[in-house]
């Protein structure tokens, strides 16, 4: 009978799905999701569970009693019944009332960030916190559930993505909603180090462009900066210098092409971004002690 709704039927995919997601620290374990169709007097006796379930009223009314305390529910309204709270739902006789259902349980990972481990925990407690009463979808929480079931059925590219993530968007919205005016956040995300920041971009700058020529002005131009600050701050971070790091990478790969080629010195030293193979046979013997032909040599041995 619930089948030949049409709305059932389109959710009918989401229901069937496994769903797990996390919101940050916040671990989203989804045990249902569900589109109940309207149908006069239809209710749910008392009861409770360990979890949480976000109930969004679609069309129709209804009476709720949580903890013995009675509200009306009406369309474009939603109520939270988080762990061990006793409810119980009734549908209006003579307009029955239809909703969308998302049952989960909440874990909060420890071993993250400062502000990570906040933010989880910050939601949690607003979740935690009884609310009895229902409230109006004022930031387009059921539009984004709605839309979960057209992804669902749809299956484009990124689909599975894409409902884990308006589903974070549901309930995002959903606690900023049950917050009230108590919106601000209670952590602050920490300001990037910059320092790091830029040198990470300086070797990555390196590892792309190894095999032209490059000077510290140039990367320094790249990744805006002074080149002597950058020259200095380089050494700070990762111990050497800007050119030491840049000849180590040319080598290495030196050595993967002495492995994985029969190409001579001269086009080894041009792929890598030397003069000549003079220079990379000299600056080899200097840095590991030995020629490059006898990395050749112990390649092909162990062939």
């Amino acid at each position: 009978m619930l089948d030949l709704d049409p709305i059932k039927r389109h959710f009918r995919n989401l229901e069937r799905m496994p769903v797990r997601l996390a919101i940050g620290a916040l671990q989203v374990d989804v045990i249902k999701i569900n589109y109940v169709p309207p149908g006069p007097g239809w209710q749910v006796p008392e009861h409770k569970h360990s979890s949480y379930e976000f109930h969004f009223i679609t069309s129709g009314k209804g009476l709720v009693r949580m903890e013995e305390i009675p509200f009306h529910v009406e369309p474009h309204h939603f109520y939270l019944t988080g762990p061990e709270i006793i409810h119980a739902q009734f549908s209006d006789q003579q307009e029955p009332m239809a909703e969308l259902c998302l049952q989960c349980q909440f874990t909060v990972q420890e071993n993250v960030d400062r502000h990570t481990f906040e933010e989880a925990k910050q939601l949690l407690d607003i979740f935690n916190t009884p609310v009895y009463c229902s409230l109006p979808d004022l930031r387009g929480a059921i539009p984004l559930f709605m839309s979960c079931a057209d992804e669902a059925n749809r299956q484009l590219v990124g689909y599975y993505s894409a409902i884990q993530s308006r589903i974070a968007g549901v309930i995002i919205s959903t606690a900023r909603m049950l917050a009230g005016n108590d919106l601000r956040a209670t952590y602050s995300v920490p300001v990037k180090r910059q320092g790091y920041e830029v040198i990470l971009e300086t070797i990555l700058f390196l590892e792309d462009n190894y095999q032209h020529q490059i000077t510290l002005e140039q990367v320094a131009d790249h990744v805006h900066f002074s080149p002597r600050h950058l020259g200095r701050m380089f050494k700070l971070v990762t111990g050497k210098t800007m050119n030491r790091y840049l000849t180590e990478i040319r080598l290495n790969r030196a050595i993967h092409l002495l492995r994985q080629s029969d190409y001579s010195l001269d086009r080894i030293a041009q792929e890598i971004g030397f003069a000549n193979g003079s220079y990379l046979s000299l600056l080899f013997r200097r840095v590991y002690g030995y020629p490059p032909s006898e990395q050749r040599m112990n390649a092909n041995t162990h062939c």
